[in-house]
């Protein structure tokens, strides 16, 4: 059984890796549905990737400062 201090560092751990998972999940289906060739399809991935880390730094740093 779990006591309550696994379950708070679960929660706690699933909050941290939920945006980035959705952010995965984003990318994948927006470059699942184009029509381009192999090649461009991965630069493209590489490039909303990196976008999207920088938007949720960010994102992230924001909310952590509005904490303190």
């Amino acid at each position: 059984m779990l006591d309550q201090e696994e379950i708070r560092v679960g929660r706690k751990t699933l909050g941290k890796m939920l945006p980035y998972a959705l952010m995965g999940l984003a990318v994948f289906s927006f470059n699942s549905s184009l029509d381009l060739p192999y090649v461009v399809r991965g630069y493209a991935t590489l490039m909303e990737f990196q976008v999207g880390f920088l938007i949720l730094y960010f994102l992230v740093q924001k909310r952590s400062i509005a904490k303190k």
